[in-house]
């Protein structure tokens, strides 16, 4: 009798527990995405570049992608609320140098739309001892 209210009792924190039975955080958004991207620099007019961008978005949150310009972006994104992901990544192998860098930024999962935004922002200062800030933006479709 004691061994049944054992596991009756385990079954019932089992059900309560939050990662049994929860929907993965990514699923909305786990697979690959492709779209145009756009990079650009307010204070390098020279760096701006458009292109196919193709991201891959693993169900741990785990984020690769290209970009045309050589861009090879690699970081995560953590789910902020249904279907926004905040993202922390890093590109390098960029044809333009400055581009590879540290990027914050956000991916938003529009439901109707079945589309993909992706946005990334950073700044430093230049050698110029000026602030340089650095943007890319797109959507994404799968």
């Amino acid at each position: 009798m004691t061994e049944m209210r054992c596991a009756a009792g385990l079954a019932i924190l089992l059900s309560r527990s939050p990662s049994v039975g929860m929907a993965n955080p990514f699923d909305p958004v786990r697979g690959t995405w492709r779209g145009a991207v756009q990079f650009e620099s307010t204070a390098l007019p020279d760096a701006h570049s458009v292109g196919q961008f193709e991201a891959h978005i693993g169900s741990d949150g785990e984020i690769d992608a290209v970009h045309p310009n050589g861009c090879k972006l690699s970081g995560v994104i953590a789910q902020q609320s249904p279907n926004f992901y905040r993202l922390d990544a890093r590109t390098q192998g960029c044809s333009y140098a400055p581009f590879n860098r540290r990027w914050g930024g956000y991916v938003t999962y529009k439901e109707a739309q079945r589309v993909l935004s992706i946005s990334g922002s950073s700044s430093d200062i230049g050698p110029d001892r000026k602030l340089r800030q650095f943007d890319f933006t797109g959507t994404l479709q799968r």
